[in-house]
Order: C-alpha cells, then sequence, then structure tokens
C-alpha cells in the first residue's frame, strides 16, 4: 500500500486519526518535522510504509504534484473553529515552551512579555494581532483555518488529488462509520473484531500515540469559555467561516 499524509490543522484530532489510522494500516507513524516534509525531496526519500503526520501548512505546487505522482494518500482533518481556539488555548497554556516563539507570543502575552488574562488570549485568538516587532498583521485563527483549507483543496484540485476529507466531529461522534470510510478509501477491509478492537484502542481512555498531548475529544466545549463579547467579536471577524465549513446555517447562533 502506498503512504499516506495526514494533514490537520491544529488541535483538530492530528492524534486521533493518526491512532486510526496506523492501527488500520500497520504503517509506522512520522511525524512532518522528522522527514521535513515540506520539503518535496524529502517526499521522494520517506520511508516506505509510512504515516507522515501533522499539520503540513504547505501550499507549494510541487509538493502537491510530488503527492500526486507517488499516488500518496492524503487525508484533510478539520474543526469546529470555536472548539479549535479553545482547545489551542489550553494546549499552549499546558506546554509554556511554545511562548518562545513570537509568533505565538503576540496572540498570549503583553508588550512587556506578561501572559494576558485568558479571555484576552481568546480574544486575540478570534479577532487576530499585530506582531510588536515588525507591526506585521496575524489573523485570527478561524480565519487562518479557512485560508488554510481553502488553498489546500484548491491545490489538491489543481492537481487532480482526491483527499479524504473528514472534521474532528464526526470522527468522535461515529467512529464506526468514519473507519468504514477509511477502509473505503483505502480499499481495504477489516474483520468486526478487528474494527471492535481499533475502536476501543483508539478511544480517550488511551494515550495518544504521541504520549505527551492528552486528548478530550470534547466537542462544543467552547459553550463553556466563549463569552457574549467572544461570540460578538467572532460573528463581526468571521462572520461567513462556520457557514462556509457547514457549522452553522446563519449568524444566528449564539
Amino acid at each position: 500500500m502506498t503512504n499516506i499524509i495526514i494533514s490537520s490543522y491544529p488541535k483538530c484530532g492530528t492524534h486521533l486519526l493518526s491512532d486510526i489510522l496506523s492501527k488500520i494500516t500497520k504503517k509506522k507513524l512520522y511525524s512532518e518535522n522528522e522527514l521535513n516534509i515540506r520539503d518535496r525531496n524529502f517526499i521522494l526519500n520517506a520511508p516506505k510504509k509510512a504515516i507522515i503526520t501533522g499539520h503540513n501548512l504547505n501550499t507549494i505546487s510541487s509538493y502537491f504534484d510530488t503527492v500526486k505522482k507517488l499516488d500518496y494518500k492524503l487525508f484533510i482533518n478539520y474543526r469546529d473553529p470555536r472548539d479549535q481556539i479553545v482547545s489551542y488555548y489550553h494546549f499552549i497554556m499546558r506546554n509554556m515552551e511554545y511562548m518562545q516563539f513570537p509568533g505565538v507570543r503576540a496572540y498570549f502575552c503583553a508588550a512587556d512579555g506578561t501572559i494576558l488574562p485568558k479571555n484576552k488570549v481568546l480574544e486575540n485568538l478570534i479577532c487576530g494581532v499585530y506582531l510588536p516587532a515588525t507591526g506585521e498583521r496575524r489573523n485570527g485563527y478561524p480565519l487562518r483555518m479557512l485560508c488554510w483549507f481553502t488553498n489546500y483543496i484548491n491545490n489538491c484540485i489543481n492537481n487532480d488529488i482526491e483527499p479524504l476529507i473528514s472534521t474532528f466531529e464526526e470522527i468522535i461522534t461515529d467512529k464506526p462509520i468514519y473507519i468504514n470510510r477509511v477502509l473505503n478509501f483505502l480499499k481495504l477491509d477489516l474483520t468486526t473484531k478487528e474494527l471492535d478492537e481499533i475502536i476501543n484502542k483508539t478511544s480517550f481512555s488511551h494515550k495518544s500515540s504521541y504520549d505527551k498531548i492528552k486528548r478530550q475529544g470534547r466537542h462544543n466545549n467552547w459553550r463553556k469559555h466563549l463569552t457574549t463579547r467572544h461570540i460578538k467579536l467572532f460573528k463581526e471577524f468571521n462572520s461567513q467561516i462556520l457557514i462556509t465549513l457547514g457549522y452553522e446555517k446563519s449568524l444566528n447562533w449564539q
């Protein structure tokens, strides 16, 4: 079987999807950082029987051309942007080493380097910020996710690549149905016993393949964290994003 690439936006179920695919295919997981997957030469020289997993924000056409030529199977995953920013906030606060990156500090820290209150950080993640050193504008995470998704899909279309697109919610809501989608996509079969075993071993009571990441699998968790002001700002700065991604039918959500 050909190699697999998982491209998932941060905090959108990368590790859950990696667990499921590794157990279905018995392939070894490699992070994008291990293989420098943004360089097409590393795609050409990637190990056989590999699942290359990560956030892989590459939009260079030569990358997709190489994926097409090698017939890699591409999986794309995203999540409700409201839950994504809440999950991202908690992830960074549990892993403070990421504060070394200016692009992270811009959302989480004041000009003097002190960490901002939670509600202010969530505002920054929703609305966007300016980098203190350069004045460069960084969009809010909902818009960044939509741009990533749109660019990725357009590059797939332009290179005649048919990825399997899924959402985090789809995976956690009905995992058996999702696994069957994967099996059809990869043209594989599992026995009922094998399917049950994979469902059990990829539950949130088990550790991820990346032991450092504690997965909680919460859907609509944003309702516990976003205030009325956050919701107003979300609609102001990201008015059509939830509709475009299929999470709301209008702007009347609360």
